[in-house]
């Protein structure tokens, strides 16, 4: 599975504990720096990366099953949604299905 969007992995985290393959995507490569030493601090492997989606990119080698976005996409500039969702897309197995998750208050 494929959290866009990561942060400091906390989600990444819970996945991966309950015995889930987890990547995490993040443009930050502080936050991406912490997950990678939560993840450390657990002794579970981790598959965190500093990638931008709202931007041009090289692929990633990994078609994902499962991935979810929670509260990333309205960060994004409007002019720059597409290419994430396209990005986002060229990452998953055919007929994935990618959750972008947003609290209404």
């Amino acid at each position: 599975m494929a959290d866009l969007g990561c942060g400091i992995g906390t989600y990444n985290l819970c996945f991966a504990k309950l015995g889930y393959e987890t990547y995490g995507f993040d443009y930050s490569h502080i936050a991406i720096d912490k997950a990678k030493e939560l993840f450390q601090s657990h002794n579970l492997p981790d598959h965190l990366e500093k990638i931008d989606l709202s931007h041009a990119m090289n692929p990633i080698e990994h078609l994902f099953e499962f991935a979810f976005d929670y509260e990333v996409l309205h960060h994004i500039f409007p002019k720059n949604r597409t290419l994430y969702v396209e990005n986002a897309h060229a990452h998953a197995c055919p007929l994935l299905n990618i959750y972008p998750f947003v609290l209404v208050k």
